[in-house]
């Protein structure tokens, strides 16, 4: 059971047992063994295999070991608690903690963080902040931001601002935003990032997080970031100057800025498919490839029958795995996943992982690519080839083009859940749009997938209860299919 304290009995000749990165036996062996007499406490338990959290003793702060081996007793549940001496550091725990991908973990992370005690809670922050300069893992860094913000320390989030890394000046502005009041010399850094910053996304992000609660400062910082406002409304990029327009009616309706600009594309007309097939255009999951998505979309091709035209396209980002990993995104594929890849790499859209994008820009631009030279009527998609359709939709939002398909189908998928690249607020997308989700808990949502509602308000969302994956219990699924293939034909067929 989670939670459950063992003693390590075992490894007594050896100086401690064997500690495995992941579940698997065969994953990789950790160099550092778990000494005897350590206490652990569970995370995971699989067979006779225990994920654990070191608690007091000496070896990995973190792995997987064998409980029995050939029927010797390697750990037992303890019969007693650590003494608080000889606990190892929560700070340190959490700062370890903090490094690993899966979101299992980044979500225990955190939990550590909110049980840290005050002088703990100094020891971490310091040790972040010397992180931001030192780390050259972007999502570390990004997660230590946010790290940071919990520690309700906006001054060092501050200093990401002067990154190199555009991701990493906006998740400084994003957490910035979560604050109640910031410092004056706080307010004179985001002005000079909406004035001088080079990513229009960054300049965006300070234009839009300088709301009511950061002039609480006054005095000069005040005036300065108003007149960095209004000089923003000049600014080179579109997207900056709607947002500064934006941000100075909501804080001084007197002022009304103009020109103001629409927010929502134009809605396209189309004409009844004729005299040709309906073409639509299949994005894959991750990590996964063309291959999988066909076996994959195979009931819905039966459902459809022989009028279609179906196009699969592979992303140009190679995915790897992360040796010892449990988490979904980055775990080793089964032996039938590398089967139906028919030997082609496995692939992502962009790089994803603990609600931190990146390479989003190039997955965007290569679907827009695609979508240009094969002109498809309906976009179908699997989980982040979903989340990759809302993606090129906000950009098509940025650069004021609508949608040039009629309709987009996302099988599980479609939120965009790194706060840097959500939908703009106020913001919904009028596409036509089909999600057909799992309604139970899973690998990614421990409480089934939320709606997309606030997204797509005229969505049409179809639950099933298989789990993250292409629906296949029936009737259920021949009952989503039809639907969604009748959904298909009458926007495409109908005048």
């Amino acid at each position: 059971m989670h939670g459950t304290i063992w003693e390590v009995v075992g490894g007594v000749q050896k100086g401690g047992i064997l500690v495995r990165e992941g579940r698997d036996k065969a994953s990789a062996e950790i160099p550092e063994r778990l000494a005897t007499g350590s206490l652990v406490q569970q995370l995971d338990m699989f067979a006779e295999r225990l994920q654990y959290q070191l608690l007091s003793g000496s070896g990995p702060i973190i792995g997987w070991v064998s409980v029995e081996v050939k029927g010797a007793r390697l750990l037992v549940q303890a019969q007693k608690r650590p003494a608080p001496e000889s606990l190892v550091p929560s700070s340190f725990i959490f700062l370890y903690l903090l490094r690993i991908v899966d979101d299992e973990m980044y979500v225990l992370a955190q939990n550590v963080l909110q049980k840290l005690s005050d002088t703990q809670k100094v020891e971490a922050s310091n040790k972040l902040k010397e992180n931001l300069w030192k780390e050259k893992d972007q999502k570390i860094v990004r997660k230590s931001i946010r790290a940071l913000a919990l520690l309700n320390n906006s001054n060092a989030v501050a200093t990401a601002l002067a990154n190199s890394d555009f991701n990493i000046r906006c998740e400084a502005l994003v957490n910035l935003a979560e604050f109640d009041e910031v410092s004056e010399l706080i307010l004179y850094d985001i002005v000079k990032v909406l004035l001088e910053d080079s990513h229009w996304r960054t300049r965006c992000w300070a234009a839009r997080i300088i709301t009511p609660k950061l002039f609480k400062v006054g005095g000069g910082a005040t005036d300065a970031a108003l007149a960095a406002l209004r000089q923003a409304l000049d600014d080179s990029d579109r997207e900056v100057r709607d947002v500064a327009a934006q941000t100075l009616r909501l804080m001084w309706p007197e002022s009304k800025p103009e020109p103001e600009l629409p927010l929502y594309p134009s809605t396209l007309t189309f004409e009844p498919v004729v005299d040709r097939k309906i073409r639509i255009l299949a994005l894959h999951g991750t990590p996964s490839n063309s291959s999988i998505m066909k076996a994959q979309i195979m009931h819905l091709k039966g459902e459809l029958g022989k009028d279609v035209e179906w196009n699969f396209i592979d992303s140009p980002l190679v995915w790897e795995p992360i040796p010892g990993s449990s988490d979904p995104l980055f775990a080793e594929p089964s032996d039938v996943e590398k089967r139906l890849a028919n030997n082609k790499p496995f692939l992502w859209w962009y790089k994803h992982g603990n609600r931190v994008y990146s390479l989003v820009d190039e997955g965007v631009q290569f679907l827009r690519k695609c979508v240009k030279e094969l002109q498809p009527d309906v976009l179908v998609s699997f989980s982040q080839g979903s989340n990759l359709i809302s993606l090129t939709l906000d950009a098509l939002r940025r650069d004021r083009e609508p949608a040039s398909w009629r309709l987009s189908v996302l099988f599980m998928g479609g939120q965009i859940d790194d706060g840097i690249y959500k939908f703009q607020e106020g913001w919904t997308s009028s596409q036509p749009t089909i999600r057909v989700f799992n309604a139970q808990p899973d690998a990614f949502f421990p409480q089934g997938e939320p709606s997309l509602q606030y997204m797509y308000p005229e969505i049409i969302e179809i639950g099933h209860e298989d789990g993250h994956v292409f629906p296949h219990s029936q009737p259920r699924a021949k009952e989503i299919y039809k639907t969604v293939a009748d959904e298909i034909r009458q926007r495409c067929k109908t005048p």
